[in-house]
């Protein structure tokens, strides 16, 4: 692992569950933002100013609440 002047880099090792989580919930998160920024572009080339609330819930996958459920 690399370190610097101080000594070895801190943080969660490689290769540890808990760093395999995070990285695909950060590659899901890029993903998303990458799809956003395709439709933004599409968008604009069209002439749009901006996408529409409906358009960007569709891109992130935005799922309503059913009647009954609570959020916390």
């Amino acid at each position: 692992m690399p370190g610097n002047a101080r000594g070895p880099a801190r943080g969660p090792a490689r290769g540890s569950r808990g760093s395999a989580v995070h990285d695909s919930v950060a590659l899901a998160e890029i993903e998303l933002c990458g799809e956003l920024m395709i439709a933004a572009s599409a968008a604009e080339a069209a002439g749009e100013e901006r996408l529409s609330v409906a358009r960007v819930d569709e891109i992130l996958r935005v799922v309503p609440p059913r009647a009954g459920v609570r959020l916390l």
